[in-house]
């Protein structure tokens, strides 16, 4: 059997840099700036305090993080560990008997920066074709950290698709690249499909015109809706130079997705 439920006890300050729970504790209070130091909260087994055991912790310090740290191989909405980064800001967790769960805040929004390493190493040169975007997720700007809770990836380095997470997901998406062609006045297409290769559905497509030789910077913003189709085939972006007379190098790849509205 776990512990009783510790709902109405006290609200304790803690005032060290490594902090282990005590059974009987319910709100923590962590002013990292008068401790003067990054802290870490060591959490008491899931398993021991048993299921609906709850703990709030508070930072409300400015200058240093709090991480809280499950019990050995337990994890926290499957994560190992949980760091609260903001002044004030705060965490309610919960016991489910074999580990801890997140009851709030529940971020269901985030975003994500892929960035591609091979494109701004060895730039990629097409031609009279429809060019997938590759992108390898290995370049210095890639950041996952601010993903929404319990979403993995957002993008699928494998097939090179946007993975959205849950029908009727809304998100924003921009694309930066670098594009030299050969030829001034010529032009390509952007295209974002979510079909097939056998039934293809654009669902984007943005001209882009090169008013000069040498390298132009591109960025093109859009949002987009989860629909059905979406989540079934992903979302592969294309440069279309089908029409175009110049060899096109591309690089610099970058890709940046928010999910900005999800249902519950």
């Amino acid at each position: 059997m776990g512990f009783q439920s510790n709902a109405a006890t006290s609200v304790t300050p803690v005032t060290t840099t490594s902090y282990t729970v005590f059974n009987n504790d319910s709100v923590l209070t962590v002013d990292d700036t008068a401790i003067g130091g990054n802290v870490t909260i060591n959490l008491l087994s899931a398993v021991t305090v048993g299921s609906g055991w709850t703990l709030d912790v508070k930072k409300t310090g400015s200058s240093f993080s709090v991480t809280i740290d499950a019990d050995g191989t337990e994890t926290i909405d499957g994560n190992l560990t949980l760091s609260i980064t903001d002044k004030n800001q705060a965490v309610r967790l919960i016991s489910n008997g074999t580990n801890w769960d997140i009851l709030s805040p529940h971020n269901i929004n985030g975003w994500a920066i892929y960035d591609d390493l091979a494109s701004a190493t060895t730039p990629v040169v097409v031609n009279n074709t429809k060019h997938q975007i590759t992108i390898d997720g290995s370049g210095p700007t890639n950041n996952v950290t601010y993903l929404p809770v319990g979403i993995s990836s957002l993008w699928d380095t494998t097939s090179n698709k946007i993975i959205p997470a849950k029908l009727g997901d809304a998100y924003d998406i921009r694309v930066d690249f670098k594009i030299e062609p050969t030829n001034i006045n010529d032009y390509a297409n952007f295209i974002l499909d979510i079909g097939t290769n056998v039934a293809p559905n654009p669902i984007i497509n943005r001209s882009l015109t090169f008013l000069k030789t040498g390298i132009s910077s591109f960025s093109i913003g859009f949002p987009v809706a989860a629909i059905q189709e979406f989540i079934t085939n992903g979302g592969r972006m294309f440069i279309d130079t089908s029409i175009s007379t110049s060899n096109v190098s591309i690089s610099d790849v970058d890709l940046f997705i928010k999910r900005d509205f999800a249902t519950l």
